[in-house]
């Protein structure tokens, strides 16, 4: 396989040409695409797709920004140009995961060529096959020197900086791959029949398997803000890390309008969900299970419809809260703050605990408020409102939803746990009420079972 050539223009620095031959592979794969299953049932995606391809063929690649394809795909003006920016990159999301099924798909085969849509960037890349056909390569796998943009050349003086999900997705990718070594030893030294009895609805499922995390709306100060604060206090924060990374003093002086404040797109996974998402990556990659995550908006009622589902977080997470809201056990927020309460007459309720007392919720404003006892939901859903298979792991706090998912993702612990339960748990729907400590406010420890329910 092999990339667009570049012609003379790899020489003088203009920008990428395409001879008629490969221009015409690229409009045939286009029209493939865009004819098969994966993008028939969406006309926005089609619209976005066709676009970004013809543009760059027609050596246009450097206006595909988030406020043009706006305009000219969405009909979006300046004057929503924030709305604007959150559709794009959306459907730029989407589009990803339809290119992924259309290439894992039979309607692939013997493809001209390869279009793909790098994360970080709207300008779509192409690749072209010679003695191998592009579509027997699977997309996850493909190496990033085999498919280069044909924008402007990604010399490091000129690159942006690099997306955090595209370093996060490299990180997860990187500690999960050392672990598969010590996992196999072990696993071959130690069975766990257990252990993959709960997990063999994910594992024997032909869908890959879905992550869905939590991303809250996160409102910070205008750059505006920050600079009247700099020049009234001799306080540097004219720096976007600045800005982020330096917090400003509880007792400010000069308190923000409501107009100062502005939504980050980019920011607001919570840490204990990222422990999570990490730790079932790792159990996925270990599984030799291929998954996907989710991120906000992007987990879609399609997507839980579609494959096994994993849900990290509760009260961050709408889709937690819908599908638990009937179950046994359920989070709630009508105890004098957060809880878990069994729904059944003369139910329990458990409450977390916290540093400072007389503080029932989380949602009160203080730097000093930390849990130092969490309690968490793993329930294993076999019959789902969905249709698939839905696993959801949930503390009231972050530690308490690393703990769960450090649970699950451990053949001992969970084999433990699960001995515990009485037998037939495997073909029915099970949640599991786990307790923890966390003694320094963030790493939980072990967790302790304190009750569980099957139906």
């Amino acid at each position: 396989m092999n990339v667009a050539s570049r012609g003379n223009a790899a020489e003088s620095g203009d920008q990428l040409t395409f001879d008629d031959e490969k221009r015409l592979a690229i409009l045939t794969e286009l029209e493939r695409i865009l004819a098969a299953e994966a993008f028939r049932t969406s006309k926005r995606s089609r619209q976005f797709l066709d676009y970004v391809v013809r543009q760059t063929l027609e050596g246009k690649g450097e206006l595909l920004k988030e406020r043009t394809i706006g305009a000219d795909v969405f009909d979006r003006g300046p004057e929503g140009i924030s709305t604007e920016n959150s559709l794009v990159r959306k459907q730029a999301g989407e589009i990803r995961r339809r290119l992924d099924d259309y290439y894992k798909g039979a309607d692939a085969e013997d493809s001209p060529a390869r279009i793909l849509l790098p994360v970080g960037s709207y300008v779509p890349e192409f690749c072209f096959h010679t003695d191998i056909p592009c579509a027997a390569q699977p997309t996850p796998q493909l190496p990033l020197e085999t498919a280069v943009s044909p924008a402007q050349p990604r010399s490091p003086a000129a690159r942006p900086a690099i997306h955090f999900a595209r370093w996060a997705a490299a990180v997860v990718a990187v500690v999960a791959a050392v672990g598969i070594g010590i996992w196999a030893i072990h696993s071959r030294s130690a069975p766990f029949p257990l252990f993959a009895r709960f997990w063999e609805p994910v594992s024997a499922s032909s869908e890959s398997a879905v992550v869905c995390i939590a991303k809250p709306v996160v409102y910070i100060p205008s750059r505006e803000f920050f600079w009247k604060y700099s020049d009234a206090h001799n306080r540097d924060f004219g720096l976007q890390w600045q800005r982020l990374n330096q917090r400003l003093p509880r007792d400010l002086d000069m308190a923000p309008k409501w107009s100062d404040m502005q939504v980050q797109e980019d920011y607001g996974i919570a840490r204990g969900d990222a422990e999570a998402a990490y730790q079932m990556a790792t159990l996925f990659t270990h599984l030799g299970k291929s998954s996907h995550l989710r991120i906000g908006e992007e987990c879609s009622l399609a997507d839980l419809r579609s494959a096994p589902v994993t849900l990290i977080g509760a009260y961050n997470n709408r889709w937690t809260i819908e599908l638990m809201s009937a179950l046994h056990f359920r989070f709630s927020e009508e105890h004098g703050g957060i809880a878990i309460e069994e729904q059944a007459p003369n139910g329990q309720v458990w409450k977390p605990e916290w540093n400072s007392s007389g503080r029932p919720s989380p949602w009160n404003a203080s730097t000093e408020l930390q849990p130092v006892t969490d309690y968490a939901i793993v329930s294993r859903i076999k019959d789902s409102q969905t249709g698939q298979h839905l696993t959801i792991l949930a503390g009231m706090t972050g530690p308490g939803t690393q703990a769960a998912a450090e649970l699950v993702s451990s053949p001992e612990k969970l084999e433990q746990v699960l001995r515990g339960i009485p037998s037939g748990w495997d073909n029915k729907n099970l949640q599991i009420i786990i307790r923890v400590n966390i003694p320094d406010g963030i790493t939980p420890t072990t967790p302790q079972v304190v009750a569980n329910h099957s139906w």
